[in-house]
Protein backbone atom coordinates (compact mmCIF):
# COMPACT_ATOMS: atom_id res chain seq x y z
CA UNK A 1 0.00 0.00 0.00
CA UNK A 2 1.40 3.39 -0.98
CA UNK A 3 2.23 6.04 1.62
CA UNK A 4 -0.37 8.57 0.35
CA UNK A 5 -3.11 5.91 0.58
CA UNK A 6 -2.15 5.04 4.18
CA UNK A 7 -2.30 8.71 5.10
CA UNK A 8 -5.75 9.02 3.54
CA UNK A 9 -7.06 6.08 5.59
CA UNK A 10 -5.64 7.53 8.81
CA UNK A 11 -7.19 10.90 8.14
CA UNK A 12 -10.55 9.34 7.29
CA UNK A 13 -10.54 7.25 10.50
CA UNK A 14 -9.64 10.23 12.67
CA UNK A 15 -12.35 12.33 11.04
CA UNK A 16 -14.91 9.57 11.68
CA UNK A 17 -13.95 9.30 15.35
CA UNK A 18 -14.14 13.06 15.78
CA UNK A 19 -17.61 13.01 14.24
CA UNK A 20 -18.76 10.26 16.62
CA UNK A 21 -17.64 12.21 19.70
CA UNK A 22 -19.09 15.42 18.33
CA UNK A 23 -22.58 13.97 17.98
CA UNK A 24 -22.49 11.66 21.04
CA UNK A 25 -25.52 11.99 23.32
CA UNK A 26 -23.97 10.18 26.31
CA UNK A 27 -23.65 12.06 29.61
CA UNK A 28 -20.05 12.79 30.72
CA UNK A 29 -18.87 10.40 33.42
CA UNK A 30 -18.80 12.02 36.87
CA UNK A 31 -15.78 11.48 39.14
CA UNK A 32 -16.25 8.47 41.43
CA UNK A 33 -13.58 8.84 44.16
CA UNK A 34 -14.95 9.89 47.56
CA UNK A 35 -14.68 13.63 48.19
CA UNK A 36 -14.63 15.48 51.49
CA UNK A 37 -16.21 18.92 51.26
CA UNK A 38 -17.08 21.68 53.69
CA UNK A 39 -19.79 24.21 52.94
CA UNK A 40 -23.36 25.33 53.50
CA UNK A 41 -26.30 22.93 53.57
CA UNK A 42 -29.73 24.36 52.79
CA UNK A 43 -33.31 23.08 52.45
CA UNK A 44 -35.27 24.71 49.62
CA UNK A 45 -38.06 23.46 47.36
CA UNK A 46 -38.31 20.18 49.28
CA UNK A 47 -34.66 19.35 48.60
CA UNK A 48 -31.31 19.65 50.36
CA UNK A 49 -28.65 21.56 48.43
CA UNK A 50 -24.97 21.94 49.26
CA UNK A 51 -22.63 24.79 48.29
CA UNK A 52 -18.92 24.17 49.04
CA UNK A 53 -16.95 26.87 50.84
CA UNK A 54 -15.82 29.75 48.63
CA UNK A 55 -17.37 28.19 45.51
CA UNK A 56 -20.26 29.02 43.25
CA UNK A 57 -21.23 25.41 42.56
CA UNK A 58 -24.40 24.01 44.12
CA UNK A 59 -25.11 20.26 44.43
CA UNK A 60 -28.31 18.39 45.11
CA UNK A 61 -27.82 16.16 48.15
CA UNK A 62 -28.59 12.47 48.47
CA UNK A 63 -28.34 11.28 52.10
CA UNK A 64 -26.80 7.81 52.19
CA UNK A 65 -25.42 8.38 55.71
CA UNK A 66 -28.72 8.00 57.61
CA UNK A 67 -27.60 10.92 59.81
CA UNK A 68 -27.68 14.09 57.79
CA UNK A 69 -31.45 14.69 57.88
CA UNK A 70 -31.72 14.53 61.66
CA UNK A 71 -28.59 16.60 62.23
CA UNK A 72 -29.82 19.30 59.86
CA UNK A 73 -33.37 19.65 61.18
CA UNK A 74 -32.25 19.82 64.79
CA UNK A 75 -30.22 22.94 63.93
CA UNK A 76 -32.27 24.52 61.12
CA UNK A 77 -35.99 24.02 61.82
CA UNK A 78 -37.17 26.26 58.98
CA UNK A 79 -37.17 26.12 55.19
CA UNK A 80 -34.53 28.31 53.58
CA UNK A 81 -32.23 28.16 56.61
CA UNK A 82 -28.66 26.95 56.21
CA UNK A 83 -26.05 25.28 58.39
CA UNK A 84 -22.35 24.55 58.00
CA UNK A 85 -21.63 20.93 57.09
CA UNK A 86 -18.44 18.88 56.77
CA UNK A 87 -19.25 15.83 54.63
CA UNK A 88 -17.72 13.01 52.64
CA UNK A 89 -19.34 11.26 49.71
CA UNK A 90 -19.41 10.74 45.98
CA UNK A 91 -19.92 13.42 43.36
CA UNK A 92 -22.22 12.26 40.60
CA UNK A 93 -23.76 13.63 37.41
CA UNK A 94 -26.74 15.91 37.96
CA UNK A 95 -30.31 14.59 37.56
CA UNK A 96 -31.54 14.50 33.96
CA UNK A 97 -34.96 15.91 34.76
CA UNK A 98 -36.74 18.12 37.25
CA UNK A 99 -35.28 20.94 39.32
CA UNK A 100 -32.05 19.00 39.76
CA UNK A 101 -31.08 19.78 36.19
CA UNK A 102 -30.27 23.31 37.35
CA UNK A 103 -27.69 22.05 39.86
CA UNK A 104 -24.00 21.39 39.22
CA UNK A 105 -24.31 17.72 40.15
CA UNK A 106 -25.42 15.29 42.83
CA UNK A 107 -23.53 14.85 46.13
CA UNK A 108 -24.26 11.41 47.59
CA UNK A 109 -23.26 11.82 51.25
CA UNK A 110 -21.86 8.72 52.95
CA UNK A 111 -20.19 10.29 56.02
CA UNK A 112 -21.19 13.21 58.22
CA UNK A 113 -18.17 14.58 60.04
CA UNK A 114 -19.99 17.54 61.60
CA UNK A 115 -22.99 19.82 61.18
CA UNK A 116 -23.02 23.13 63.02
CA UNK A 117 -25.24 26.15 63.33
CA UNK A 118 -22.50 28.29 64.84
CA UNK A 119 -18.71 28.41 64.83
CA UNK A 120 -15.97 29.39 62.39
CA UNK A 121 -17.21 27.06 59.61
CA UNK A 122 -15.74 28.08 56.25
CA UNK A 123 -13.61 30.74 57.95
CA UNK A 124 -11.63 28.30 60.14
CA UNK A 125 -8.04 29.09 59.08
CA UNK A 126 -6.58 26.33 61.29
CA UNK A 127 -8.60 23.52 59.68
CA UNK A 128 -6.01 22.63 57.01
CA UNK A 129 -3.28 22.12 59.65
CA UNK A 130 -5.45 20.14 62.08
CA UNK A 131 -5.62 16.41 62.79
CA UNK A 132 -8.40 16.66 65.39
CA UNK A 133 -10.43 19.34 67.10
CA UNK A 134 -12.17 18.52 70.37
CA UNK A 135 -14.15 20.67 72.78
CA UNK A 136 -16.47 20.49 75.77
CA UNK A 137 -18.38 22.62 78.26
CA UNK A 138 -18.89 23.25 81.99
CA UNK A 139 -16.19 24.48 82.16
CA UNK A 140 -15.32 25.24 78.54
CA UNK A 141 -12.27 23.58 76.99
CA UNK A 142 -10.84 23.25 73.51
CA UNK A 143 -8.08 21.01 72.16
CA UNK A 144 -6.48 21.18 68.71
CA UNK A 145 -4.20 18.32 67.66
CA UNK A 146 -1.67 18.87 64.86
CA UNK A 147 1.20 16.89 63.38
CA UNK A 148 3.79 18.21 65.85
CA UNK A 149 1.79 18.73 69.01
CA UNK A 150 -1.51 19.73 70.56
CA UNK A 151 -2.81 22.95 72.12
CA UNK A 152 -5.17 23.03 75.07
CA UNK A 153 -7.27 26.07 75.92
CA UNK A 154 -9.38 26.34 79.07
CA UNK A 155 -11.22 29.20 80.72
CA UNK A 156 -9.14 30.62 83.57
CA UNK A 157 -5.91 28.93 82.47
CA UNK A 158 -3.12 29.93 80.07
CA UNK A 159 -3.04 28.05 76.78
CA UNK A 160 -0.74 25.01 76.78
CA UNK A 161 1.26 23.81 73.78
CA UNK A 162 2.16 20.17 74.36
CA UNK A 163 4.02 17.32 72.65
CA UNK A 164 2.10 14.06 72.66
CA UNK A 165 2.27 10.29 72.40
CA UNK A 166 -0.47 8.76 70.28
CA UNK A 167 -1.87 5.28 70.89
CA UNK A 168 -4.55 3.31 69.08
CA UNK A 169 -6.79 1.37 71.47
CA UNK A 170 -9.11 -1.52 70.50
CA UNK A 171 -12.61 -0.38 69.65
CA UNK A 172 -11.51 2.43 67.38
CA UNK A 173 -10.35 4.66 70.25
CA UNK A 174 -7.36 6.95 69.70
CA UNK A 175 -5.49 8.44 72.67
CA UNK A 176 -3.19 11.48 72.71
CA UNK A 177 -1.29 11.78 76.00
CA UNK A 178 1.14 14.31 77.46
CA UNK A 179 2.18 15.91 80.76
CA UNK A 180 2.31 19.49 82.09
CA UNK A 181 2.95 20.99 85.52
CA UNK A 182 3.28 17.53 87.02
CA UNK A 183 -0.12 16.41 85.76
CA UNK A 184 -0.94 13.84 83.09
CA UNK A 185 -3.10 15.07 80.22
CA UNK A 186 -4.93 12.68 77.91
CA UNK A 187 -7.38 13.22 75.07
CA UNK A 188 -9.33 10.11 74.07
CA UNK A 189 -11.38 10.03 70.87
CA UNK A 190 -13.95 7.33 70.15
CA UNK A 191 -16.46 6.86 67.30
CA UNK A 192 -20.04 7.71 68.16
CA UNK A 193 -22.67 10.40 67.57
CA UNK A 194 -22.14 13.46 69.72
CA UNK A 195 -23.94 16.77 70.27
CA UNK A 196 -22.46 19.82 71.91
CA UNK A 197 -24.33 20.38 75.16
CA UNK A 198 -24.69 24.13 74.52
CA UNK A 199 -24.78 24.76 70.76
CA UNK A 200 -26.35 21.48 69.67
CA UNK A 201 -23.67 21.08 66.97
CA UNK A 202 -23.42 17.50 65.68
CA UNK A 203 -20.31 15.39 65.12
CA UNK A 204 -19.52 11.71 64.76
CA UNK A 205 -16.81 11.47 67.42
CA UNK A 206 -16.90 11.62 71.21
CA UNK A 207 -14.05 13.14 73.22
CA UNK A 208 -12.86 12.68 76.79
CA UNK A 209 -10.28 15.01 78.34
CA UNK A 210 -8.51 13.74 81.45
CA UNK A 211 -6.26 16.10 83.43
CA UNK A 212 -4.94 14.41 86.53
CA UNK A 213 -8.04 13.03 88.26
CA UNK A 214 -10.47 15.35 86.46
CA UNK A 215 -12.45 13.98 83.52
CA UNK A 216 -14.50 16.07 81.09
CA UNK A 217 -16.63 14.94 78.17
CA UNK A 218 -17.00 16.60 74.80
CA UNK A 219 -17.25 16.14 71.04
CA UNK A 220 -14.63 16.00 68.30
CA UNK A 221 -14.20 16.05 64.54
CA UNK A 222 -11.30 15.29 62.20
CA UNK A 223 -9.36 18.13 60.61
CA UNK A 224 -8.11 18.27 57.04
CA UNK A 225 -5.10 16.09 57.93
CA UNK A 226 -7.28 13.21 59.13
CA UNK A 227 -10.32 11.62 57.48
CA UNK A 228 -11.24 8.45 59.39
CA UNK A 229 -13.90 5.99 58.31
CA UNK A 230 -17.19 6.86 59.93
CA UNK A 231 -18.70 4.29 62.32
CA UNK A 232 -21.38 2.06 60.83
CA UNK A 233 -25.00 2.59 61.85
CA UNK A 234 -27.76 0.05 61.73
CA UNK A 235 -30.71 0.76 59.46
Amino acid sequence: MSAPFRTLIALSASTLLAGCSLFSTEEPVAPKPSSRLQGHLTWTNQQHTFTPCKEGRTFWVEDASQQLEQAFWSLAPGSGMQVFADLSGELKAKPRQGEGMRSDGLFSVSQVHRVSGEGHGCEDLNFIATLWRASGNEPSWNMRVGRRGMQLERIGFPALALPYIVEAVPGGVTSYSSEANGQSIELSLSPGECRDSMSGNFSNWQARLTIGDTVQQGCAYPGALETPTAPQHDE
